[in-house]
């Protein structure tokens, strides 16, 4: 969560940690429903809506705790550190 500092350039450790979370995600909607999956995420980073084509499917209660518990997840809405 948070705002996302901006990379300095040939900075590719950070390049790779974006891979990775990138790769992550595109992995989530590999094996959850994608628009169901979509909607959850914006959903839960604060943006209401419905984000799926009709017909309108929603994740069920064990998918969404199962989603909510994928490490790309967790580490998506986990808290900023804090800045020293």
């Amino acid at each position: 969560g948070g705002t996302v500092p901006r990379p300095r350039r040939d900075d590719w450790e950070a390049a790779a940690v974006w891979q990775r979370k990138v790769t992550g995600i595109k992995e989530l909607f590999m094996r959850y429903p994608i628009w169901s999956t979509f909607t959850y995420l914006m959903n839960r980073r604060g943006l209401p809506g419905h984000y799926t084509p009709r017909p309108r499917l929603a994740l069920d209660a064990a998918t969404e705790r199962n989603l909510a518990q994928e490490p790309i997840v967790e580490q998506l809405y986990a808290p900023a550190p804090a800045e020293v």
